[in-house]
């Protein structure tokens, strides 16, 4: 009678350590799922960060671009006549012709 006992009691810890042992796993696949889920959010997130630090530098190199076009056609004699016209200058041999006012 004492064998029959012990035998149960070393089936009742091992049913306990069995329980055991698939709480412990379900509670690390209830971590890993956790953890998945939180990163596929900020994979989300960062990749609509991306997407909007790449439109930003695509826009400030269209920038770029027109600000070296202006930084070009400032430096040309059309232009400096332009401004020159602009604040009144006229070239020496030039007349200038005024509608007479009624």
């Amino acid at each position: 009678m004492k064998k029959n006992l012990k035998g149960k009691s070393k089936k009742r810890k091992n049913v306990l350590n069995s329980i055991a042992v698939i709480v412990i796993m379900i509670i690390f696949v209830g971590i890993i799922s956790y953890q998945t889920n939180s990163l596929k959010a900020k994979k989300a997130e960062l990749n609509a960060k991306e997407q909007k630090l790449q439109e930003s530098y695509e826009e400030e190199s269209e920038r770029t671009s027109e600000l070296e076009k202006q930084r070009v056609y400032v430096q040309t004699k059309e232009y400096i006549e332009e401004a020159a016209r602009k604040l009144g200058f006229v070239y020496p041999d030039e007349i200038i012709l005024k509608p007479k006012k009624d």
